[in-house]
């Protein structure tokens, strides 16, 4: 799964834009390898996000990576724009699969997805 978020046309920018974008895929993926279940759909359910659109998870996320050390030297805002763009990517990829109400009613701001035009 990470390979095909590294080729096009899910990849984008520079090499080092690309590190970073993987990283936090990793990181995202760290927080959800957590979750009970079988698939990375099942844990996405079974994690509570998928329940309550409205509530920022990236806190929950970016603590748990935090408390178990996975952050290295990331910064608190810079843990939160990983864990946003960790999730971004695994639903451009197709890897997650939230409801439509879930899509729409969250407040967070994912950037545009590869192909997608910059935001006005």
């Amino acid at each position: 799964m990470l390979t095909r978020l590294a080729v096009p046309p899910l990849s984008v920018g520079t090499p080092s834009n690309q590190r970073r974008r993987s990283r936090a895929a990793v990181l995202f993926l760290d927080w959800l390898e957590q979750q009970p279940g079988q698939t990375w759909q099942e844990r996405w359910e079974s994690s509570g996000i998928a329940d309550d659109p409205r509530s920022d998870w990236r806190l929950t996320v970016a603590s748990w990576l935090r408390d178990s050390g996975r952050t290295g030297t990331i910064g608190h805002d810079g843990l939160v724009t990983a864990v946003t763009s960790g999730l971004g990517q695994l639903l451009y990829a197709d890897v997650l699969r939230p409801s439509m109400s879930w899509l729409v009613t969250s407040p967070i701001p994912f950037p545009p997805g590869p192909g997608d035009p910059s935001p006005a």
